[in-house]
């Protein structure tokens, strides 16, 4: 076990303390710390050149004071996505350990790993940010806005303070690119993955998703074939019945589908001071457990050599996928039949449609799970549609929207989302 300091402490460096010791690790407790960190006893803060001849194993926070050097200790153990994604594509991932910066979801690289016995794996879907799932499952339970719902769980200290890069999508992003990096055995680069947020979702995305037997969460997801690897982030529609529909506030889950169809499903605690040094800790006391899947990897034509890895992101508008839409219509009969004819004319098979209750009258649709009820919000004046599209590449989709956009002015799209299942 190599010798290991502080390249700097978190916001919560006290808490690390209690939990180091809670945890028996009495030696880290008192392990160095870099230079320039405002430190108290028993940590001790060294000048970099006694930090770094002593210290092979630097343990690294996201937050708080970055290390004042660009010097490096011989492995690095980060809590830091963005940095571990950069040493993975600069060829240092044999000496960089990152279960805790992808967070809660890290213990499905032991159910993926070779030595688990499964078969080999083709496709994650991750709710790998908490923040995200405690969000839109306050929104579900109590119908409120994301502002509000945002407001409340970081009142139960479920969210900090800052919660931009939860609702952009960039968190699970970040993680996604190293836990699927691993699991498949690639190099992803965390710009090129498509990321959509969910900060523009409303309670009216949310109950109709409610009344349909569904559930919206934010899913990182990747996919391996002949062609690559396909990544992205964005909100999808899931059926409730799905295990990745059930994860709920301070959880986060990941669920792996394996080559021979069969499946593997992780939930556990989401990302938090305990959550990343648990993750750190195992690192650094199982250090040859985290640097490689040793499985290899169909990448097509474009395959690296063995012993060398693929980067980048495959196109995943490519493959085809169902979607939800929901559209405003003024003079609904009428307008109806034109956004009927565009989705067709362009190819996109439509699986169920559904009108809401609108202006005091309620409508049914049968061709969803048997008939199903929704209640427009009071004041809301046009009537509305929900159509659920058949498996079509999302290009041909955005053409067919935006013809409907150019030319039938009296609708409008306000919610697209992907649905699976």
């Amino acid at each position: 076990m190599s010798t290991v300091g502080f390249l700097n402490l978190p916001t919560w460096a006290i808490q690390l303390r209690q939990l180091l010791l809670e945890q028996g690790l009495n030696d880290l407790a008192r392990a160095p710390v870099l230079g320039g960190e405002d430190v108290e006893r028993p940590w001790a803060a060294l000048p970099p050149d006694e930090f770094f001849a002593c210290v092979e194993t630097g343990l690294h926070f996201p937050d708080g004071r970055a290390p004042l050097t660009d010097r490096w200790p011989s492995r690095v153990i980060t809590a830091d996505a963005g940095l571990g994604s950069q040493r993975f594509r600069k060829g240092l991932r044999a000496t960089t350990g990152v279960r805790g910066a992808i967070g809660g979801t890290f213990p499905l690289l032991d159910l993926s790993h070779p030595r688990a016995g499964y078969p080999a794996p083709r496709r994650l879907l991750a709710a790998p940010d908490g923040v995200a799932v405690a969000a839109l499952a306050e929104m579900e339970r109590t119908g409120r806005t994301l502002e509000e719902s945002v407001q409340d769980i970081q009142w139960r200290d479920l969210a900090p303070g800052n919660v931009t890069r939860h609702l952009h999508g960039l968190v699970a992003r970040d993680r996604l690119a190293l836990l699927a990096g691993m699991i498949f055995g690639v190099d992803l680069d965390p710009e090129a993955i498509p990321c959509e947020g969910f900060g523009r979702l409303t309670p009216r995305d949310v109950e109709l998703a409610t009344r349909l037997e569904m559930t919206i969460r934010l899913l990182a997801v990747a996919e391996i074939s002949d062609a690559g690897v396909s990544a992205w982030v964005r909100p999808v529609l899931v059926p409730t019945r799905y295990l990745l529909a059930q994860i709920r506030s301070g959880s986060e889950g990941a669920y792996l589908q394996l080559a021979d169809q069969s499946s593997t499903f992780f939930s556990g605690t989401a990302t938090g001071p305990v959550v990343i040094l648990r993750g750190m800790i195992r690192d650094w006391l199982e250090p040859a457990s985290s640097p490689e899947l040793p499985r290899p990897v169909p990448m097509g034509a474009s395959a690296a050599s063995p012993g060398s890895r693929a980067t980048g992101v495959a196109d995943g508008t490519t493959s085809p996928a169902q979607f939800f839409l929901r559209f405003s219509l003024s003079h609904f009969d009428l307008t109806v039949a034109q956004v009927l004819n565009v989705l067709t004319s362009r190819g996109i098979g439509v699986r169920a449609i559904f009108q809401p209750e609108s202006g005091g009258r309620e409508s049914t649709m049968g061709a969803w799970h048997g008939a199903h009820t929704a209640r427009t919000p009071t004041g809301e004046a046009d009537p509305e549609l929900v159509v659920f599209t058949r498996p079509v590449e999302e290009r041909h989709l955005h053409e067919a929207l935006r013809e409907i956009r150019e030319q039938i002015r009296l609708a409008t799209l306000k919610t697209c989302l992907r649905t699976e299942g």
